[in-house]
């Protein structure tokens, strides 16, 4: 009865058995995309039942580090016989369209990489003249990815971190220049994380410099309300899921639906699709090993038979009539997936459409619409120097002012120029001031510190203060043309009103010189009188001597001599004592000094108060610290 069985199956599917047709796929893969060739496998498993045909399947990874040695893998299945090449590379490798132009046998690419978004990225940045972005992925592969894409392909200078690991914030905010753009490409759950992050860390603080890249289609759950500034949202278009699950327009997308596994799985189904219909125009799609010899890489392209070849590409737009969520692009042989993308500038309160993207027609701004540059953003180094700029101050406490997100509040003449100028030119900009507060000063080892050394070391981008201009200084850094001196502008001071005293000439001296003044007086009295009343040659002692009437230095005399010597009419007769006479000559010595001090002090002391508005003026004027 087996027996039977298996005669009788072998002769009802023996025609069908006869007319199924083997063909191999030589798929060209990275090294890191370990979960991609277990994906296309299994489709392929799939797509036998609805083609009919025996696929299989030969994976090549690619060493880019060992290119000939891979070739040579690759030459060697070529020469074993294959249908079709697939190429799942990040870039194309332009070696096997080569071989296949030699061969002909039929190449195709496909992008298994988050590379065309990359792209709407570019596109979108470099119409909004963008010369640097930091760009920010979920995981390295992706970042990967998206190197091969930006190197060949993007003008834009980029810097990429694979997430936000540790203290990158901080090396972000430390970074400079600061990047012009910062974009994050990832689901909408890793969107959330990292934007949430660079919240955290300070990063989000100026408008239109951020753009959130959603891979997936649950963007929905990004609550807006969490915009603290203007943010660009790029999205796919919904439709996409419904095209690629070949549901009609508006379906409900599955909630962990995944690009990649639908994407390949239709592209292995539409290769099948186009290669019966190569058969059924009557092409042969067995490639008989050995074909070209022993060493394929050594075909001449002019003598090969591209019959097949020719066939592929002529059948394929019949074919991709069917298969609407796919496109191709002759000039990069890509078999691609409409990622059709939106582009919106959106807040915590607003939300407007900007732009959209297709791989067919690229960027399409929307109507009346300009995607104008982001303003230009400076970092600009100042120091305290009064009326140039100075640090805010509450009138009442004397306390520094500073911002709602806590940064110092300056004002000045300076700061008002840097403002009107910000205005003329369209930028933005953060006052740094220099860690020590200090203008700068040059270390005996070329280095400078304070806000000199900040410039020379990049952590300011342009300096505004009354810098002087000096040969040292111009050595590391640019100066401008002395704005206030060339303007023609002054700065005018209310003149002071002075306070009235009738003692302002004791104002002259120090106290402590007027006290010494009385205390020299004090003692010279007193030593007059001792040296008149014991010394054996004063007058009052040697009447002899001086028989005639003499002035008797009593202690009131004494000191009123000392007194009357300060003025210009003098103190009157003097002792007749040497002793007392050198006293007095030393006494007299010093009250000319003491006068002559005087008289010179307060002719100063005036000059100043009268020209004391002239003085700051000057300063104002004299802008070099």
């Amino acid at each position: 009865m087996q027996i039977f069985l298996q005669i009788f199956f072998a002769f009802v599917f023996f025609p069908i058995a006869f007319t199924q047709t083997s063909v191999k796929f030589l798929v060209l893969v990275e090294m890191q995309q370990e979960k991609l060739p277990g994906m296309y496998s299994q489709v392929m498993k799939e797509a036998q039942d609805k083609t009919g045909l025996i696929m299989d399947d030969i994976t090549v990874k690619i060493n880019r580090e060992e290119e000939e040695e891979t070739f040579g893998r690759v030459c060697n299945e070529v020469m074993k016989g294959v249908t079709l090449i697939l190429d799942l590379t990040w870039t194309g490798w332009g070696r096997c369209r080569q071989l296949s132009e030699s061969t002909g046998i039929p190449y195709i690419r496909a992008d298994a990489t988050i590379g065309g978004f990359v792209q709407v990225v570019d596109a979108y940045l470099t119409e909004r003249k963008g010369t640097d972005a930091a760009l920010i992925f979920q995981n390295e592969e992706e970042l990967d990815q998206a190197l091969y894409y930006l190197i060949g392909n993007s003008i834009i200078r980029v810097i990429v971190l694979d997430g936000l690991p540790g203290n990158s914030t901080d090396r972000l905010l430390a970074m400079r220049p600061v990047p012009s753009y910062f974009v994050i490409f990832g689901d909408t759950e890793n969107v959330i994380k990292l934007f949430k992050k660079a919240q955290d860390g300070k990063l989000v603080t100026r408008s239109e410099r951020w753009n959130l890249v959603f891979t997936d289609f649950l963007y929905d759950n990004f609550k807006q309300s969490s915009l603290n500034t203007l943010v660009s949202l790029i999205t796919l278009d919904k439709d996409i899921c419904c095209r690629l699950l070949d549901q009609d327009k508006g379906c409900a997308c599955p909630d962990k639906f995944e690009i990649l596994p639908v994407y390949m799985k239709e592209v292995i189904m539409f290769l099948g699709d186009l290669l019966v219909e190569m058969k059924k125009s009557g092409s042969d799609l067995s490639r008989p090993a050995g074909e070209w010899g022993a060493d394929c890489q050594n075909v001449d392209a002019k003598t090969a038979d591209n019959t097949t070849r020719d066939k592929f590409y002529e059948l394929m737009p019949q074919v991709l009539v069917h298969h609407n969520a796919l496109g191709f692009n002759q000039s990069r042989w890509l078999l691609y997936y409409h990622n059709d993308m939106e582009i919106v500038l959106a807040n915590s309160s607003s939300r407007d459409r900007l732009a959209k993207w297709t791989m067919d027609e690229g960027l399409s701004v929307k109507p009346n619409v300009t995607l104008a540059p982001t303003k230009r953003f400076f970092r600009v180094g100042t120091a305290e120097a009064i009326p140039w700029s100075y640090m805010k101050r509450n009138p009442s406490t004397k306390e520094i002012m500073r911002d709602a997100e806590g940064n110092i509040l300056w004002e000045g003449y300076c700061i008002d120029l840097l403002q009107k100028l910000s205005e003329l030119m369209d930028f933005d900009y953060e006052i740094v001031p220099p860690a020590n507060g200090e203008f700068g000063k040059r270390y005996p080892n070329g280095t400078w510190d304070g806000m000199v050394g900040d410039l020379a070391m990049g952590e300011t981008d342009m300096v505004i203060a009354p810098l002087t201009m000096t040969s040292e200084r111009e050595e590391v850094i640019d100066f401008v043309a002395p704005y206030f001196d060339q303007s023609g502008i002054s700065i005018v001071i209310r003149k002071p009103v002075r306070k009235t005293s009738l003692f302002k000439f004791m104002t002259v001296l120090r106290l402590e010189v007027w006290l010494s003044i009385v205390g020299a007086l004090t003692v010279t009295g007193i030593m007059i009188w001792i040296l008149d009343k014991y010394s054996p040659y004063s007058a009052q002692n040697n009447k002899a001597l001086y028989p005639y009437p003499c002035r008797e230095f009593t202690l009131k005399e004494s000191f009123w001599f000392a007194l009357t010597s300060f003025t210009p009419q003098g103190g009157g007769e003097a002792p007749k004592a040497l002793s007392g006479r050198t006293l007095v000559a030393a006494y007299w010595l010093f009250v000319v000094l003491m006068l002559a001090t005087f008289t010179a002090n307060l002719a100063a002391f005036l000059t100043v108060e009268r020209m004391k508005v002239n003085s700051q003026t000057n300063y104002v004027n004299s802008y070099g610290i």
